[in-house]
């Protein structure tokens, strides 16, 4: 059966009324897009901000808003780590720390800061794995600190200290720290 839809009352669009539809539902949709990347953006900052004020249940509400509008934000799950590790959610906090990194396995930060938390939980073979990670995409005396705080609660003592020498030879802040490790040792 062939219907004649000039008959039927129906709008038919020439190719040029189509076209132009279309497009106009393409940047109806980017916009849409764009304003709900804005807005994960706000909550993001918002987070942060709460997170500055000691708010962290305020701040992780914030972050899980964001995450609900962009579930590949990256930041958004880094940073709700960050306040579930604030409040000694140490397990909570890695389980975002993946998520990050699975978003983004270069997110050296990420890794860095799994690596603490695993150290919090004396899971000290694992954090150096991820300090190792972090240490791969980016140098920093804090990374080799940690790393050489985890292998001295090993008893490793003698890479220990090649990784505190390391760590004030690359310009620590915490020196004093340092140096009380490397009497121990």
């Amino acid at each position: 059966m062939v219907i004649d839809l000039t008959k039927s009352g129906d709008y038919i669009m020439s190719g040029d009324q189509y076209h132009n539809k279309i497009e106009e539902i393409v940047y109806e949709s980017e916009d849409k897009k764009q304003q709900k990347i804005k807005e994960a953006e706000r909550l993001l900052n918002e987070g942060m901000a709460l997170r500055k004020l000691n708010k962290y249940q305020e701040a992780i509400e914030c972050y899980s808003k964001a995450i609900n509008i962009n579930p590949n934000y990256d930041k958004a799950w880094y940073n709700k780590g960050m306040a579930l590790y604030n409040l000694n959610k140490y397990q909570e906090a890695i389980e975002c720390y993946d998520k990050a990194i699975t978003i983004n396995p270069i997110y050296d930060t990420a890794w860095s800061n799994k690596g603490y938390a695993l150290h919090q939980l004396q899971i000290y073979t694992d954090a150096i794995s991820c300090y190792d990670q972090a240490l791969s995409i980016s140098i920093n005396s804090i990374r080799l600190q940690r790393k050489a705080d985890s292998l001295f609660e090993l008893g490793k003592k003698s890479e220990a200290k090649k990784f505190y020498l390391v760590a004030l030879e690359q310009g620590s802040n915490d020196k004093n720290y340092i140096q009380k490790q490397l009497s121990k040792l």
